[in-house]
């Protein structure tokens, strides 16, 4: 973890202080203040090896106590991280352990050896110490996230296949129940106890000796799925879907829309026209599949909105863990009832989508479009490049004259509120506050639960957002602010979130299958809170891809866009 992030707990700390004492601030202060920086001194030698600079650091300690900063932890800190930014990771060890020695009580020392330590390859050891520095201050999340982190790229992977024993499962499956209830600040908000409890032993009853590890994490996901909660799962489908041998794939990429599977990618099925309407797989009507798949799926409060996305993102796997996984498939259109059989996949690879924010003027030199994929831009150079980004599109919007902006938001799986407010604060028409006051916020952002000034330069035209079932989390956060508060008309699908989220997310290992999940720990929620916790935030013009628009490779948001800013001219 870089110093600033590291630095969080200690500055709430000293920003305590600063109102405990103000005389003995002011004391302290002048006191630090006389005293030389110790890392400029050993920063004087030249070429010295780490040896010789640790030795005259000890040298000068001794000799001369008083004239230097000896009790600033950051000082030495900083020097650990110069040799590893520079990629000098053996010196930067040997300077966080001396740091460590000076700071034994200090729970940021240890922090930044194991950091090097996972630097340098030697997993064991960063263990050891994010540990200790989590005894010290327990609320370390960067030490908690590392050490899962190493667990989790360290861990024997189970394959596909792979067999364990009904104990083996229902240990694991009973651990991660233990672990929902203990861990989730309201694991039964949408779901009774009882129901609960219920569900994962109806779920262990389903469990055999032969049951393979692919099938049992096709148990396991209703149970994570009943919380909730979108940021409790099992890292989305990403690890069934990896783990998933391309001839056993669904060879067909499809999308719900309006309740209507429409053929996105044909692959090598030539023989089923994009845009087709797929009416049943493997003579299973689609509402059956969908109704029955979506129980495996996380979203907030169980809304369909995300769970539609989901479901259209991942159908190449879905459809196999749905079927358990057979050597064919068959599929009905629409206007025929007979089944068409589908050539098995040799080689697969996912129809790319557009991660890139852009700014663009469109044809009629009266509109802008600024795409925003992500809000995931939390500090650093990549916070300073958006918040950049931002200000030179809206610069722009001004010295144009550009009176209609559209926000393409789709996709948008959230990030950080920074990056959200900020754009909320060029098109926002009044000062708005983000984060309820009387609920904690995030790590980091300590003003955003006060009202927010907007920018000079806002944008005074209209705006226009596209959104659908991808919006989450922060994403759906800013689409609450957004619809509350008037700021834009909203084009296409509900979004997958609303108002309320979870964060402070802590993942876990099954004991005995290493199974991963993640399960949110800590509750928040933006003002505009009087929306559904049911559901996403509601377009005011519901637009979907169709036959055609697939076809043609249209975008029909886009379009209803522009049709609906041409008729408001």
């Amino acid at each position: 973890m870089k110093m600033s992030a590291k630095k969080i707990t200690t500055t709430l700390l000293l920003f305590l202080l600063t109102f405990t004492s103000c005389n003995y601030q002011k004391k302290d202060t002048e006191k630090t203040s006389s005293k030389k920086s110790i890392t400029k001194a050993l920063g004087m030698l030249p070429n010295a090896t780490v040896e010789e600079t640790i030795a005259y650091y000890k040298k000068l300690k001794k000799e001369k106590p008083n004239d230097f900063n000896f009790n600033d932890e950051n000082e030495l800190n900083t020097l650990g991280y110069q040799y590893l930014n520079n990629g000098e990771i053996k010196a930067a060890i040997e300077i966080f352990k001396l740091l460590v020695s000076e700071f034994p009580n200090a729970f940021n020392p240890y922090d930044s050896l194991a950091e090097a330590y996972f630097e340098d390859k030697d997993y064991e050891k960063a263990i050891q110490f994010y540990t200790k520095s989590l005894e010290l201050n327990p609320q370390n999340s960067n030490a908690d996230r590392m050490i899962f982190r190493i667990k989790y790229q360290t861990r024997k992977l189970s394959k596909f296949d792979q067999v364990f024993t009904k104990e083996q499962y229902k240990a694991d499956m009973d651990e991660l129940a233990k672990r929902i209830v203990e861990t989730h600040p309201f694991p039964f908000q949408f779901i009774t106890k009882k129901d609960f409890y219920k569900l994962v032993n109806s779920q262990k009853s389903k469990l055999t000796s032969t049951t393979t590890y692919s099938q049992f994490m096709w148990l396991l996901s209703p149970i994570i799925a009943s919380v909730g909660c979108e940021h409790s799962h099992f890292g989305i489908f990403n690890q069934e879907d990896k783990m998933l041998p391309t001839t056993l794939r669904f060879p067909l990429e499809a999308s719900l829309e309006d309740s209507k599977l429409l053929v996105t990618n044909s692959h090598s099925n030539k023989k089923i026209p994009l845009g087709s309407e797929i009416q049943a797989i493997n003579n299973v009507e689609i509402a059956t599949i969908k109704k029955a798949v979506f129980r495996h799926i996380a979203s907030n409060g169980y809304a369909k909105s995300l769970k539609k996305s989901m479901f259209s993102a991942y159908l190449t796997s879905y459809i196999p863990y749905y079927f358990n996984f057979p050597k064919s498939y068959t599929v009905k259109l629409n206007g025929s009832n007979k089944s068409i059989e589908l050539s098995q996949l040799t080689q697969f690879a996912y129809t790319p989508r557009n991660n890139e924010y852009s700014f663009d003027i469109l044809k009629p030199k009266h509109t802008a479009k600024l795409r925003l994929p992500s809000f995931s831009y939390y500090g650093g150079k990549a916070l300073q490049q958006y918040k950049e980004f931002i200000d030179n599109s809206f610069t722009t919007l001004k010295n144009k004259s550009i009176n209609n902006l559209i926000i393409d938001l789709r996709g948008n799986g959230g990030g950080c509120s920074c990056a959200a407010i900020y754009l909320l604060k060029y098109i926002s028409k009044k000062t708005f506050t983000y984060f309820s006051p009387d609920l904690a916020v995030l790590p980091g952002d300590a003003s955003e639960d006060k009202p927010q000034e907007l920018f000079k330069n806002r944008f005074l035209g209209k705006v226009y957002v596209l959104i659908d079932g991808r919006n989450t989390s922060t994403s759906g956060h800013f689409l609450a602010m957004v619809k509350k508060h008037k700021m834009a008309t909203l084009i296409g699908e509900e979004s997958g979130a609303s108002y309320y989220s979870m964060a402070n997310v802590k993942g876990f290992l099954g004991t005995n299958t290493n199974v991963a999940y993640w399960i949110a720990r800590t509750y928040y929620n933006v003002t505009a809170d009087d929306f559904p916790k049911n559901k996403g935030i509601l377009p005011e013009h519901y637009v979907y891809k169709t036959k055609k628009s697939i076809l043609e490779q249209k975008d029909p948001q886009i379009t209803y866009a522009l049709q609906l800013i041409e008729t408001n001219k």
